[in-house]
């Protein structure tokens, strides 16, 4: 993917960011093409990680931006892959979608309705609608009918480490 397995050096830049101006800590611009984001950002807590994708620009993004406030310079494939869990948790890295709504409602009744089934649709999570997103509600309550088996839900990895990338 975009010629990342020729790097030999792998280093990132993880860096703390204002969403609601898209101000970026050392003044660092997104729309840089040597920094490379995959989608490694925290809406909420205001991070992102960009992999320094030019290896020829990589010491001269150091000594610009390795001492900046809210900027932290992070090297190696492992610990990219670290910092990744770190901003992004690993119940946020997955989403979950429907794709066949007969068979999970059918799943969920059977369930419930069976004596030696231990599920019960008053435990589903109904999180306060004013503190969660509509998105998060239902990554919270596909994730419960998933783990409690229910069928019809298929789970998808919205995040993908560095070493996940280099795999494909």
């Amino acid at each position: 993917m975009l010629g990342l397995n020729k790097l030999k050096r792998f280093v990132a830049l993880k860096i703390k960011v204002d969403f609601t101006t898209g101000e970026r800590a050392g003044g660092i611009n997104p729309r840089d093409p040597n920094l490379m984001c995959f989608g490694w950002q925290n809406l909420e807590e205001g991070w992102e990680i960009r992999l320094i994708v030019d290896e020829s620009k990589i010491d001269e993004y150091i000594q610009k931006y390795g001492n900046a406030e809210g900027v932290e310079v992070i090297e190696g494939i492992e610990n990219i892959d670290s910092a990744i869990e770190q901003i992004i948790p690993p119940e946020k890295q997955m989403d979950y979608v429907v794709y066949m709504p007969e068979l999970l409602t059918a799943s969920v009744i059977a369930k419930h309705l069976d004596p030696n089934d231990d599920f019960n649709v008053n435990e589903v999570p109904n999180p306060d609608p004013v503190e969660t997103s509509p998105d998060e509600t239902r990554r919270k309550v596909l994730g419960f009918l998933i783990n409690k088996g229910v069928k019809g839900i298929r789970p998808i990895k919205r995040v993908r480490k560095l070493s996940e990338i280099l795999q494909l």
